[in-house]
């Protein structure tokens, strides 16, 4: 009845009717489909938990609760033990959660791969007109740095490469004044 029961219903899988026998144990009276025995998970108790609460039955955790069930006066107590199992209970939220990771791992991945990308672009120019700076300091004008951008560094380029050429010209005139006499 009980199997029929929740086949018909929104009862939970896991089902047991127990009755209270003489000594203060509980006993199974009946069992739905689930093979599993709540009972046993609450051990010797002489009261079974009437708010839901965690209990681990052969390595696998259910959220279990006691109703009490009205009996005659002159019989024992009896109720239904009902429990969800925690992991079906969560089984539809794991696609969500593996879809979240892979998302998350995809993003950061993207993350990454864009910031490798854009620090490139930045730092290659900007070592470019380090080397030329290195260059204009040792005396060599010949070669302008040469930055492809139409950005700030595109301008601090065109910069550097007017500063090199006027740099080259004030030497090259006072080269010429130095070997050469105003006057005469």
């Amino acid at each position: 009845l009980l199997a029929r029961l929740q086949t018909q219903s929104v009862l939970p899988k896991t089902i047991e009717l127990v009755g209270k026998e003489p000594g203060g144990r509980w006993r199974v009276l009946a069992q739905g489909r689930s093979h599993v025995s709540l009972v046993q998970a609450f051990g010797a108790r002489s009261v079974l938990p009437a708010q839901a609460t965690l209990v681990t039955v052969d390595g696998r955790e259910y959220l279990a609760q006691a109703v009490s069930l009205d009996h005659a006066s002159n019989s024992g107590e009896v109720a239904a033990l009902l429990a969800y199992s925690v992991d079906e209970a969560l089984q539809p939220y794991r696609a969500v959660a593996t879809a979240w990771a892979g998302l998350l791992g995809f993003g950061l991945i993207a993350g990454v791969l864009g910031a490798a990308w854009i620090a490139r672009r930045v730092s290659r120019p900007v070592e470019q007109l380090a080397a030329s700076a290195r260059r204009i300091a040792s005396g060599d004008y010949s070669q302008p740095p040469r930055v492809q951008s139409g950005d700030e560094l595109g301008a601090l380029a065109g910069a550097f490469a007017s500063m090199s050429a006027a740099i080259q010209e004030r030497e090259a005139r006072i080269l010429f004044q130095a070997g050469h006499d105003q006057v005469t």
